[in-house]
């Protein structure tokens, strides 16, 4: 278990506009989010696919030392966070920016604004 803060407010990255939602699923396809409670017990619980990894984050007092807790390898919530500020970073682009490609094998690769700057490739941003 590893505790942290975190850099921005949940509800700024996750009580927004759909389509930021879209897009930072795009980034992090693996994980699965849950809100429990309301008000000031608010907490958002992430969790991958795997099974390995459940990340649970606080509304309240984000910016402090424990509001962020990991559990397994991977910081759920840091991977979000990166998606969101990615998104924002580059200007906010809307759904027609964004498509799919999938190959042969089955294997799908989102991607925003070029079939090349799927996630993995050097460059997401335009």
């Amino acid at each position: 278990m590893r505790k942290t803060s975190s850099p921005v407010g949940p509800a700024q990255v996750l009580d927004r506009a759909w389509a930021q939602d879209f897009v930072v699923g795009l980034r992090v396809p693996d994980v699965g989010l849950a809100h429990r409670g309301e008000g000031a017990g608010r907490q958002t619980q992430l969790w991958d696919e795997s099974g390995t990894c459940v990340t649970l984050v606080s509304h309240e007092a984000w910016w402090e030392h424990g509001a962020v807790t990991c559990y397994g390898p991977r910081n759920l919530w840091e991977e979000v966070v990166a998606a969101y500020t990615e998104w924002r970073g580059a200007g906010q682009p809307g759904l027609d920016r964004h498509g799919l490609t999938v190959t042969a094998d089955g294997t799908q690769h989102a991607w925003r604004d070029a079939p090349a700057q799927a996630p993995g490739s050097t460059d997401w941003s335009p």
